[in-house]
């Protein structure tokens, strides 16, 4: 259905933000460790609040991949009946897999919107470095989001829905089937 479909210009330039913003954490936090350990050792003096530092840098990367492992279908899934199942009715399923999804990640999203208003309410911060929590909440909550938009986008048919794999903008269209190892 989509084998060859391109990726529409937003979701591609959506893709290319978010993999830097992403690398650029990744970067952070290798780089934050490597000085943390190095003063610990060398120095014994470490990094000041590198633990939560590193908390929230984590959440973030894993908030920002969600709309990308939406969108490229890399979730964990168990393939039990694919052999058995006509194409149309698996086209079908993971449609309506796409769909319950995004009902619960626009769930996550409402739940982390809620928690960033509190945070913005109650001045939530981590205990030692005082760093605000609300702007990481917010951050959560809009990620979620918008995996949850990709998801319904899926659902509807106007993005790739399935086993198919988005591609990277740099690799244009979608690749065929995958069988759920990395190639």
């Amino acid at each position: 259905m989509h084998d060859s479909a391109r990726l529409p210009r937003f979701v591609e330039r959506l893709v290319r933000v978010l993999n830097a913003i992403m690398a650029a954490v990744l970067f952070a936090m290798m780089a934050l460790t490597v000085v943390d350990v190095c003063g610990r050792y060398f120095f014994n003096r470490p990094v000041l609040g590198s633990f939560e530092i590193t908390e929230m840098m984590l959440a973030a990367l894993v908030f920002c991949a969600l709309p990308l492992v939406s969108l490229w279908r890399e979730h964990i899934a168990v393939d039990l009946f694919d052999a058995v199942l006509s194409r149309h009715f698996a086209v079908q399923r993971e449609r309506l897999i796409a769909l319950l999804s995004a009902v619960c990640m626009a769930f996550l999203g409402w739940h982390l919107g809620w928690k960033a208003v509190d945070a913005m309410e109650f001045g939530d911060a981590t205990a030692s470095l005082l760093i605000p929590l609300a702007p990481l909440n917010w951050l959560m909550c809009v990620m979620s989001a918008l995996a949850a938009l990709i998801l319904l986008l899926q659902a509807a048919g106007i993005l790739p829905v399935g086993r198919a794999r988005a591609t990277s903008p740099d690799e244009g269209a979608v690749s065929g089937t995958s069988s759920g190892s990395p190639s």
